[in-house]
Parts: structure tokens; C-alpha cells; sequence
């Protein structure tokens, strides 16, 4: 017979009628038996790190550099205290600093985050550096973006017209030719 469920302190009942075949001694056994089953149901989730950076791509030294970074969680479950890291290379600084550290938090899944930086480079030169963010043992590295920072350099040269001779009606008209030139 299967019962099905018992609740706490609850009885059931089961009534059997017998009929002896034979004189003697007669009797039976019962053997009570169940299946405890305890379930747990577990979700299992993953999630993942995307980041890319973009710079501006040519500036003059005294141009500001504008640096973006952009992560994502492209996974299904939240990344915790998640952060954006980038050595900047040698010459250039964002406040003062050769190293942007950006604590981005916990992202959901699905969800992204956008951050601007402005670097300043002390020379001319073609700049990049790598980006990477991190979670735990998560770790996604952006690829390499560089910027090319000009350096102009002028000159300035002036030939005059020599020697400008006046007489009574006034100061003769004379010719000056400027050079400039970036060198």
C-alpha cells in the first residue's frame, strides 16, 4: 500500500480482514518503509569581462587627450568589484598620475559602464598602452589604441626692402617679405 505523504503527527489508517485456512497459529508482518527526498535546486551563472578603450587618435602637444573605456558583462551573473587599470605610457599623465585606476563596482550581467579620462603628454610622440579589467580571477585586456602627439615647430625670417629713402613728399613705399614656417 503506499500511503503518499504523512504530515507531522498525522495517521493513517489501513484496515485488513483476514480469513484463517488451517488451525494453528497464524500471523503476518508488516515491513514500513519510505523515501526521504530532499531537492535543491542551484542556478549556476557565469559571468564575463569585456573592455575597450578608445583615444583620441592625433593631437598637437598642447591638446588634451581624451581617453574612454568602456566595460561589459557580458555574461549571466554579476561581476563583483570590478576595476579598470591602465599604465599609461612614459609621458603621459591623467591628473598628475602615470596610472588610471577606475573602480567600476559590480556590473549585472548584461550591463556595461563607460568612463572618460583626460591625459595630458609632456613630448611628442605615438603613445599606447594596454587596458585590462578585472573581477576576482576575471580579467579582460582591450586592445592596444594609440595616439600621435604632434609637436609643431615655427620659425619666423623678414627680408626688408633695404634702405628707404624719404624726400618731400613723404616716406616711399617699400616691400617686407615674411617667412613662417613649421619645421
Amino acid at each position: 500500500w503506499s500511503i503518499g505523504e504523512l504530515g507531522a503527527g498525522e495517521t493513517k489508517k489501513i484496515m485488513v480482514t483476514g480469513k484463517a485456512d488451517k488451525v494453528g497459529t497464524s500471523g503476518n508482518c508488516i515491513n514500513v518503509s519510505y523515501n526521504n527526498t530532499l531537492c535543491a535546486v542551484v542556478t549556476v551563472v557565469e559571468p564575463k569581462l569585456e573592455v575597450t578603450k578608445l583615444a583620441t587618435p592625433e593631437v598637437l602637444l598642447c591638446d588634451p587627450i581624451e581617453l574612454t573605456y568602456t566595460v561589459k558583462n557580458p555574461g549571466s551573473g554579476v561581476a563583483d568589484n570590478v576595476m579598470v587599470r591602465d599604465t599609461l605610457a612614459a609621458g603621459l599623465l591623467v591628473d598628475g598620475k602615470p596610472t588610471i585606476e577606475w573602480n567600476v563596482g559590480n556590473l549585472a550581467a548584461g550591463e556595461s559602464k563607460s568612463q572618460k579620462f583626460i591625459a595630458k603628454a609632456s613630448k611628442a610622440g605615438t603613445f599606447n598602452s594596454p587596458a585590462a579589467a578585472m573581477s576576482g580571477e576575471l580579467k579582460a585586456d582591450a586592445a592596444q589604441v594609440g595616439t600621435l602627439v604632434k609637436k609643431p615647430a615655427l620659425t619666423v625670417a623678414c627680408k626688408a626692402g633695404g634702405t628707404v629713402i624719404s624726400d618731400a613728399s613723404g616716406p616711399r613705399p617699400t616691400t617686407y617679405e615674411f617667412v613662417i614656417k613649421n619645421t
